[in-house]
């Protein structure tokens, strides 16, 4: 039988081999020349010390030195918003917060937040007769709740919680179903018991998908841990055969509650949709975790395709929950705040100085507008990062193949110490030793 297969032409020869020579030659490359950490150019000591000195004289002190007016207020709010990232106090600034609370009912709605914000992160104490004017006024859900928890958080008494009660009965009737509301009137009453939480970590619950899980303390200036769920439904281990798990921060510059806007990251399910990069020089190089809450993508793109539901309603969320959970509120915190309007939640790392931390229980890792901040640590000297669990997060995810999957956010208890690895056998029988490999 005759071949009438024709000769490769000499170009396309010369093609082929050029290609072979290439991906031998990047092969080779790629296992001579090492791998090169992230280069994060503001975690160089010079930049973090010029910058840290453009914050407070031209950011902060800069605006709240000048009159406040409405050609102004725009400045003010971000002035506001920089005190909080700096942790930052001084008589300037307490001065500029007094004249913002006499101006209150003429200032924009951002100014607004920004100002209740900063006082109930930095000033817990020394504006309560100014918050309870802004309390009679306030028709806003959000910002009614704002300065409600402050008083209620400063103040608490039996005539304080009569009075806030009554205040919302009488602003509010007409919204009883607030999502804000609900969340807030369910805060002024003891907080119940937590189901068990094996039942979350059961292969039966949210069957075929990885889940990340976070474990936090009631007190979110304590950092958390995170763990996998893989898709066989096994927890992810090291190589030595313990836990594998990363350090998490779920705190907010504010420590404001969860289902507020810019507070802290919220409890409850969210959808894993994706990592990619991030153009906030803030969060750094490392990539990061998109993440979804209810209402902020439709059911079907959130629960990856099932159920098919357009529209969400509380019982797409509450089907997929355990029996016990189903009655636990604070797990529907992220359902809600995302029913608010909450968005942007994202697990990612930091370039921002930790020293503007320093003393802070969460040491040194940093807070944000309400993300799952993880641990990372930068070389001022260099530039380069020198520890990631935000990296270790994305390698994960790489080692696991995961593209889609659930993450769940968790307060364990009121404890005032950060979650450790050792004690999660503690509140739960399938993260004890004795059940694993």
């Amino acid at each position: 039988m005759k071949n009438h297969s024709q000769p490769l032409p000499l170009y396309l020869k010369i093609l082929l081999f050029s290609a072979a020579i290439f991906v031998i030659a990047f092969i080779a490359l790629s296992l001579i020349i090492p791998f090169q950490e992230p280069f994060s150019e503001q975690t160089l000591a010079e930049n973090r010390k010029a910058f840290q000195q453009t914050l407070i004289d031209s950011m902060i002190l800069a605006p709240l030195q000048k009159p406040l007016e409405k050609s102004n207020e725009d400045e003010w709010a971000k002035a506001l918003w920089a005190m909080e990232l700096a942790q930052y106090r001084s008589d300037t600034v307490e001065n500029a917060l007094k004249e913002a609370f006499n101006q209150y009912q003429q200032i924009n709605d951002d100014l607004k937040r920004a100002l209740l914000e900063a006082v109930y992160g930095l000033y817990p104490e020394e504006f309560v007769s100014e918050i309870r004017s802004v309390l009679q006024y306030e028709r806003d859900p959000q910002r009614f709740a704002m300065a409600a928890l402050y008083l209620h958080r400063t103040s608490f008494t039996i005539e304080t919680g009569m009075e806030i009660r009554n205040l919302l009965l009488k602003k509010f009737k007409h919204l009883p179903n607030d999502p804000t509301l609900g969340m807030f009137r369910a805060e002024l009453y003891f907080r119940p018991e937590i189901p068990p939480i094996d039942l979350l970590l059961s292969p039966d619950f949210l069957e075929g998908y990885p889940i990340f899980y976070t474990f936090f303390r009631q007190n979110r200036d304590y950092p958390g841990i995170t763990i996998l769920r893989r898709v066989d439904g096994s927890l992810k281990l090291e190589k030595d055969q313990s836990l594998w798990y990363i350090e998490h921060l779920g705190r907010s510059y504010s420590g404001l509650p969860d289902y507020l806007f810019h507070g802290n990251t919220p409890e409850g399910l969210y959808s894993i949709q994706g990592i990619q990069r991030s153009e906030n020089e803030w969060v750094g190089p490392t990539p990061i975790v998109v993440l979804k809450m209810p209402h902020e993508i439709p059911p079907s793109v959130f629960f990856h395709g099932s159920p098919a539901d357009s529209v969400w309603d509380q019982s797409d969320y509450r089907d997929v929950l355990p029996l016990p959970w189903r009655d636990y509120l604070p797990v529907y915190t992220s359902y809600y705040a995302g029913k608010a309007g909450r968005k942007d939640i994202a697990a990612h790392g930091t370039t921002i100085d930790p020293e503007f931390y320093k003393g802070k229980p969460w040491y040194p890792l940093t807070p944000s507008l309400g993300c799952l901040t993880a641990l990372e640590l930068w070389d001022e000297k260099t530039g380069k990062r020198t520890l990631s669990h935000q990296q270790k997060l994305i390698d994960c995810f790489h080692e696991e193949k995961i593209n889609k999957g659930f993450w769940i956010v968790i307060d364990v208890n009121n404890r005032e110490k950060p979650v450790t690895v050792e004690e999660l056998a503690l509140f739960s029988h399938l993260l004890s030793k004795d059940n694993q490999p």
